[in-house]
This record gives structure tokens, sequence and C-alpha cells, in this order.
């Protein structure tokens, strides 16, 4: 009977450990977090050869701290640089989705309703995939918790939990319901978590919005008088900040095919 349950105890110590690790291991991910993107680059695809072309580069900052770096717009096709800005961002930590509660929704009665009770999936961080929240309502007497994991390849996610949401005291069932989406038409899923036992089986529902990371436009002006009639392949990029290990999106292209001037008879 001892070993039982000395081995009953050596497995929930193990699951508290592995439970800790991976939140710490968040905390190390998070403070490490450096990466900046294009998003979007904006332009006429055709104009006339002397003609002045506006172009408009979309950039984010997608780590936890401040971030200063160059945007630079290249005529690839000619060779020719047509500009460079330096751009400084705030930290996207700034932004984002955290555990501080935006609103609450409590029953409209004081008798046992369990309020709050649906779920679903959602994209949290606006990367394109379906984020994941698994929720742990018996977490310290009912005071429950639930793990935000982002989603991503079938290499890239993993078993690490990227944020933790913990409910405000014991016997909430806070976590028995959880919900990802969109309520802010943002394009980022917020957060909703049901708590059916709050307050003696009363119940409330906690939002936690989501908020887009720290973006600008760069503008950039293009003169043509002196391109050749022709396709041309504009590309952007975005110098690498210290740290960054993920810089397929620091660069884009679009093409736009600059047409001969009709000469006056």
């Amino acid at each position: 009977m001892k070993r039982i349950v000395l081995i009953t105890l050596v497995v929930i110590l193990s699951v508290l450990f592995i439970m800790a690790g991976g939140c710490a291991a968040l905390d190390r991910k998070q403070e490490q977090s450096r990466d900046v993107a294009i998003t979007n680059i904006l332009a006429d695809s055709s104009c006339v050869q002397g003609d002045t072309l506006h172009v408009v580069v979309t950039v984010e900052n997608q780590s936890n701290y401040d971030q200063t770096f160059d945007v630079e717009l290249t005529d690839t096709t000619d060779g020719l640089e047509i500009g460079n800005q330096s751009v400084t961002l705030s930290a996207a930590g700034e932004s984002g989705i955290d555990e501080v509660v935006d609103r609450t929704f409590d029953a409209e009665t004081d008798e046992t309703n369990f309020f709050g009770g649906q779920h679903c999936s959602g994209d949290v961080n606006g990367d394109g995939y379906e984020d994941l929240l698994i929720s742990a309502c018996e977490y310290n007497q009912t005071q429950g918790r639930v793990y935000l994991y982002y989603g991503g390849t079938k290499t890239s996610i993993d078993n690490v939990c990227d944020l933790t949401f913990t409910g405000e005291a014991q016997n909430s069932g806070y976590g028995a319901c959880v919900n990802l989406a969109d309520l802010s038409n943002d394009d980022y899923a917020d957060v909703v978590i049901g708590g059916w036992k709050y307050n003696n089986n009363r119940g409330r529902v906690w939002l936690y919005y989501n908020k887009p990371h720290s973006s600008t436009e760069v503008n950039f002006d293009w003169d043509t008088t002196s391109a050749s009639v022709e396709d041309h392949i504009l590309k952007v990029e975005i110098s690498p900040v210290g740290g960054e290990e993920d810089t397929a999106d620091n660069t884009m292209t679009t093409t736009v095919n600059v047409k001969s001037k009709v000469k006056e008879k």
C-alpha cells in the first residue's frame, strides 16, 4: 500500500514539475522573442515611364522588445535602390494578448445558474494557424487554469504552453468552458473563459481582448523617368534585428509594368 502511495506521489510531482517547466520555458521563449516582418506592399500594377509611383510598405514588430530597423525598397530589374528608411516600433508585448481581464459577465440572478458554457478555436497570434486552449478547471481546488498553445506546422508546434490564465479564487470552476473568437473584428481571436462555479454557482465569464502587433506604413516614391520599359520587380527588405531567427518574412516583392510614354503628334 505504501508503495502504491509513493508511486502515485511521484507521478503527481512529475506532472507538476513538467507543467512548471513548460511555463518556465514559455517565459524564456517570450523573453528571447525578437522578430520583425513585412506584412504588405501596396503599389499600382502599372505606370507610364516618367510617372512617380507611390509604394506603401506595412511592417510589423512581432517581438517583445522595441525594435529599430531599416526598410529598403529596390528595383531589382534595373538594380537601383529606390529608398531606404529607418523605422522604430514599440514592443509587441505592449499589444497582443495578456492575462489581464478586459470584461467580466455575471449571471442575472443569485440562484445556481452554471453561467458560461461553450467553446471553440481560433487564431490568437494572427499567423494563419488555429491555436489551442486547454482548460484545467479543477486546478488548485477548482480555482481553475487555462493554457494557451500557439498552433503551427506539424514540425513547429510543441507542447510548451505560450500563455496561462488563472482563476480569481478557489471554487470558481474557472476554465470549465473556453472560447476563441474574434469579437472585436480585428482578425485576432479574443479569449473567453467561463467559470460556472464562481460565487456559489452563480457563474462568471471572463473576456480577454486581443490586440494586433505594433505596425506602421512606410512610404516610398519611385521616379520612373529612367526606368526601362518592361516589367519591374520591386523588392522590399527589412534588416534583421539582433537575435532574430525567423527572417523568411523580412522580404517581399511586387511587380510593376512600366509602359512607354505615348509621344505627342
